[in-house]
Formats: structure tokens, sequence, C-alpha cells
């Protein structure tokens, strides 16, 4: 929830709205990418021009079993996980090493993913100007401050399991 909020705010300043101007659709990230296939499969990498500390939603579709293959793979944790078609999954995916295991011959598997540049955020540390103008101007000393304070931002935005179970249970009065 709190990466939303940060997602929002820095939307809101960079005028970034598009997502918010389709009926019904409140979707906080700033780009989507349908992979369609049929047959997607990701070969291993990590998404290194998404903003570090931000979420990558991941909806799976498709039609195959789940259990056999297509499951997703995470390197640095060592997580393989069975997601069906209809699941979503959040995680940072610049951060991790990520891929799909091969599916059968006959099996469909495709994706919706959502995400934030990385630049999105740097232009908006940078006062919505280009690094090296930033630097002619001698506000890179101002500049390197706000990325850092965005950056603790971000990674305090991260909630533990124990953050998400403390807030929303006091919030239900369990």
């Amino acid at each position: 929830p709190d990466v939303a909020i940060l997602y929002d705010r820095i939307n809101a300043e960079l005028q970034l709205s598009a997502f918010k101007e389709i009926e019904g659709v409140n979707l906080a990230f700033a780009a989507q990418t349908f992979n369609l296939g049929p047959a997607v499969q990701c070969a291993f990498h990590r998404d290194s021009l998404n903003w570090p500390t931000g979420i990558c939603p991941v909806l799976v579709l498709g039609e195959f079993d789940h259990t056999t293959s297509g499951h997703f793979i995470m390197c640095e944790p060592k997580v393989v996980m069975e997601l069906r078609p209809g699941d979503l999954l959040l995680f940072t995916s610049s951060l991790i090493t990520h891929g799909n295991a091969p599916l059968a011959q006959h099996e469909k598997r495709m994706s919706w993913t959502f995400y934030t540049a990385g630049g999105l955020f740097r232009w908006w540390a940078a006062g919505q100007k280009l690094i090296e103008q930033v630097k002619k101007e001698g506000g890179y000393a101002a500049y390197l401050q706000q990325a850092q304070l965005l950056q603790q931002e971000g990674w305090d935005s991260l909630l533990t399991m124990a953050q998400l179970r403390e807030r929303y249970l006091v919030a239900l009065d369990v």
C-alpha cells in the first residue's frame, strides 16, 4: 500500500495520468506490458531499468498445467513457484533475477505486467530536468540529496509481512 502512495504522488507531480483516464482502472504504475505469446517464456533477467524499490505485479494468463510446466523462478532467493492462470505475483523485478520454466508443447502461457521506469523517479528528483542540465546549473548536490531521500522513501514503502499484519489487523480490530 505504501508503494502505491509513493507512485501516486510521483505520478501526480509528473502529471502522468494515462491509467487514470481509463474508465474503472486505478493503477499507480506508469507502464504495462502484455506478453501475448502464445507460449511466453522469459529468459532469466532483471528489469534493471525499473524503479529498484518498486514492485512489479505480474498477472499470469493462459492454459497450462502449473504443476508440471511454466514455473516462475527467482534465482537469488532460490524460489520456484507454481503460478496458475489468474494468479497475481508482486515482486521487485529489478532486484531479483527471474524467468520461467518451459511449457509443454500444447500449452499456452501469457502475462500482463505493470511497472514504473526508474528514469521517471530520477527525472522527478532532478526537478524534471536531465541530469546533465542539473550538473550545468550547479544543482547536482541537491539532486543527489533528493534522490537519496526518494530512495529511502522507496525502501521504507516496502512493508514486511509483520508490518502489514500489524497495520491491517489493528485496522480491522482483530
